[in-house]
């Protein structure tokens, strides 16, 4: 709600790859019988950092998707765009060191990179008050940021994939940042949904129409011109693309009746 309809804040292309903190504790009923913060709480705190996180930084797109539908689907779509929702693909977390009790630490997501049909976020687990520092020689430009954490400042990692939709008509995941007013101008111009392929209704293929809301924002002497927004996607898109081999778990289910060591009740 803060962020959706009380923020006067204007998010541009710089702060697309710029994470929000959520600041937590972990109170002893979050915490398992080892006296740690139980694994299962994780989902809720990066449930509630990620929302922030879209509602920062994406709510233009989300406004204009609610209220201009048409403006982001094709005239000779299939299927007309219905309501907006945002659906959530899969989350995965690795764990690197335990919370403790009543441990206050931060909850960082970005943005980490998108595809054709998911935007993939990152969010981290750290020791409140961990950061990265830059170096700056003496009469040079800074460079490049260095790592100044201790390896025990991170407590967990996490990627989730999420895909913006209207009804059954997917929204493709650069129209819906560029509505967000967070890319600056694309060479050749953007892409959209397009008439179906199959019986997928979503499919992508086109340019956005003359009609579309271009966002100028990104040309106010923002230093986040396109070359540099796609090298920062391409670098992290490495990590997606890994997350996205996943979906081929389903393949490997074996199901057969003969196949598996016992059946047991759930005591609830």
């Amino acid at each position: 709600m803060q962020h959706l309809y009380f923020s006067a804040t204007v998010p541009g292309p710089d702060a697309l790859f710029k994470p929000i903190i959520t600041v937590s504790r972990s109170p002893l009923a979050e915490c398992d019988f080892i006296y740690h913060k139980s694994n299962s709480t994780y989902f809720t705190d990066i449930d509630i950092n990620r929302f922030h996180l879209l509602a920062c930084i994406c709510r233009e797109g989300i406004v204009k998707l609610r209220n201009t539908p048409k403006t982001f689907a094709p005239a000779d779509s299939p299927v007309a765009p219905g309501k907006f929702m945002l659906g959530l693909g899969s989350v995965s977390r690795n764990f690197h060191r335990e919370i403790k009790p009543y441990v206050s630490h931060e909850i960082r997501s970005r943005i980490l990179a998108w595809d054709e049909k998911w935007i993939y976020s990152v969010t981290h687990f750290v020791r409140k008050g961990a950061r990265m520092s830059k170096t700056q020689d003496k009469g040079k430009q800074e460079t490049d940021s260095e790592m100044n954490l201790r390896p025990e400042d991170i407590y967990a990692s996490s990627v989730s994939k999420f895909i913006f939709k209207l009804g059954r008509v997917r929204v493709h995941p650069e129209v819906f940042l560029a509505a967000s007013g967070l890319l600056p101008p694309k060479p050749g111009g953007w892409f959209t949904l397009s008439k179906k392929k199959g019986n997928d209704p979503g499919s992508m293929n086109g340019k956005l129409g003359s009609s579309f809301p271009q966002d100028t924002r990104a040309d106010s002497g923002c230093s986040w011109d396109w070359q540099r927004v796609d090298q920062q996607k391409e670098r992290d898109l490495v990590y997606a693309r890994h997350f996205a081999a996943m979906e081929g778990l389903r393949n490997d289910f074996n199901g057969t009746e003969e196949n598996h060591l016992g059946v047991y009740q759930d005591l609830s």
